[in-house]
């Protein structure tokens, strides 16, 4: 059985309000998280609580116009904004923190899907090709350029990624 939940957002529920939501996440606890294109929000059943970006707050949103969540093996939400990069929240501080700061710029490529690795890396299909970032989130590196020269891999933007069971890497450009 489905229960559809319908909610007036806008100044008096004391969220934002947008026109066009975005992409929806639950998860390993079952809060709800909608990306916006005025910042993130989470649904815990009771109330929606909005994070924005705010100028020097190191806890906020990189940027309020968030492209898509994913969460990952280990229970993290993942987000990715436009103009701001990627960013994750966590649930202990309830803090939202920007990952980036990649000697190469990579990072910035605005991410257009996520998937976890067996390893508890992240994959990013971006708007540039794929990019892979380390478990220990100080490490991007972008898909071989052979595998992009052969012909195997697209360099210009990934639609989706996935990781299966078996650990096989499924890249749609």
């Amino acid at each position: 059985m489905y229960r559809l939940v319908a909610s007036q957002a806008g100044e008096d529920a004391g969220v934002p309000y947008t026109a066009s939501p975005g992409p929806f996440a639950q998860d390993h606890t079952g809060i709800i998280w909608n990306g916006t294109d005025v910042g993130l929000e989470r649904w815990d059943g009771y109330r929606i609580r909005a994070y924005t970006a705010r100028a020097g707050d190191r806890c906020a949103l990189p940027a309020d116009y968030v492209v898509t969540l994913c969460v990952d093996d280990r229970g993290r939400l993942w987000i990715s904004t436009f103009g701001g990069g990627i960013a994750y929240y966590d649930p202990g501080t309830d803090c939202v923190h920007s990952v980036g700061g990649d000697a190469n710029g990579l990072i910035r490529a605005p991410t257009t899907r996520f998937a976890s690795d067996a390893a508890g890396g992240l994959w990013l299909g971006t708007t540039a090709g794929l990019l892979h970032l380390a478990a220990d989130l100080t490490q991007v590196t972008r898909l071989s350029e052979d595998a992009s020269a052969q012909g195997h891999l697209s360099r210009e933007r990934i639609a989706c990624v996935l990781q299966d069971r078996r650990g096989v890497l499924w890249v749609g450009s």
